[in-house]
Formats: structure tokens, sequence, C-alpha cells
């Protein structure tokens, strides 16, 4: 744990950091093939297992011994091969934060419409989403570990990018300011032996 001493030693200050996977829009339709394929496979289960999804039998028992269907083999292949084809397609996005000050600041600025469902689910209840979502280009600092120039967000690369994961960026920049990381308890100190509820043994009479 750092001193008081270090803590003002030093020189630059810290802001909050996060990393997000992104596809580019042009790696859309293999997202959507990729999900046509999953529906195929778990209907293709739901047969299998003579039940629907409720659970209810759909048709006689299984044979003994009856194996799953040779296409549910060949779905996840293709859902392999998808995944390769769609990190082509894909980039990791570092965001950077602001101090507690700024960003509470900002959010007295943009608070959260009452009623407003994206506030809710996107934003956490904590912000105006679609404000953030316009305001990204703030927060957004890097594509792949490469700097991004003044103006590449808003003027070009945020086009790029398909709208639900620019979304799960607001989603990650409120995280990365509101989300407490765990508190870690201190270890006991050398000097004390005894169990929590315990007391310590009296000290012989001299």
């Amino acid at each position: 744990m750092p001193t008081l001493a270090e803590l003002r030693a030093q020189k630059s200050r810290p802001v909050p950091k996060a990393t997000v996977t992104v596809t580019l829009v042009e790696g859309q339709h293999l997202l959507d093939e990729v999900q046509s394929l999953m529906q195929e496979r778990q209907d293709l289960l739901v047969q299998h297992s003579r039940t629907n999804e409720s659970g209810e039998k759909t048709g006689p028992p299984k044979r003994q011994g009856e194996s799953r269907p040779a296409r549910i083999d060949e779905i996840d292949e293709a859902i392999k091969a998808m995944d390769e084809r769609l990190a082509e397609h894909q980039g990791v996005v570092t965001l950077h934060g602001v101090s507690g000050g700024e960003w509470q600041q900002w959010k007295d600025k943009h608070p959260a419409r009452d009623g407003n469902e994206a506030d809710q689910l996107i934003a956490g209840g904590w912000c105006n989403a679609s404000d953030l979502f316009f305001d990204l280009g703030r927060y957004v600092a890097e594509w792949d570990g490469e700097p991004l120039a003044a103006g590449d967000w808003d003027g070009w690369l945020a086009d790029r990018i398909v709208y639900a994961d620019r979304r799960s960026l607001v989603s990650a920049v409120v995280g990365m300011h509101e989300n407490q990381a765990p508190r870690i308890p201190k270890s006991s100190s050398a000097s004390s032996l005894t169990q929590p509820g315990e007391s310590a043994s009296p000290s012989p009479e001299a």
C-alpha cells in the first residue's frame, strides 16, 4: 500500500481506464450469420431431446445409443471458422476516464431522464445515455493500442463501429467511473495472534 508521501510525490494524475472489443460495420453480416447458426443449433438440440423449450415431450424417447445430429458438429465448426473471420473486423477500443470531480460535474449537467429505459439499461441510471453516446470522443483514446488523433472519433471512426458496440462503450464509460473495486481486507498484524472473538491469554503473574 503506498504511503501518503509516495502518493504526494506522484506527478502524473491517474485516470480510470477500460478496454472494449468492438466490431466494424463491415463485419455486421458475420454477426448475423453467427446468430442464425446458433439458433439452428438450438433448434436441433431441442428436436434431438424430443422435448420443446418448455421441457414438454414432443416425440418418442430417443433410442439407446442414438447420437446427436451430425449437423450440430458442422455448425460448431462453422461458428469456429466464423469467429476467426469476425476477428478480422474487430478492434480493441481503449477508454480513458476523467477525474472524479469532472465526472460528477458532467453527470450533474446530463442527469438521467425520468422513465427513460436507455438511461437505466445502458447508463445504469447514472446519467443521460444519449448525451454520453454523442460525447464518447472525450473518452476514446486508442484503437488497438494506437493513440487517436484529435477529431478521429467524431470525424469518421465512430461511424465505422456497429451501433450496439457504441452503446457498449457508453456502459463502459459509466462503469469505469462508477464501479467500485473490491475491498481487500488488511492482513493481521504480526503482533496479533488471536482469532476474532478470542481474548489473549493473561500474562503469568510474577
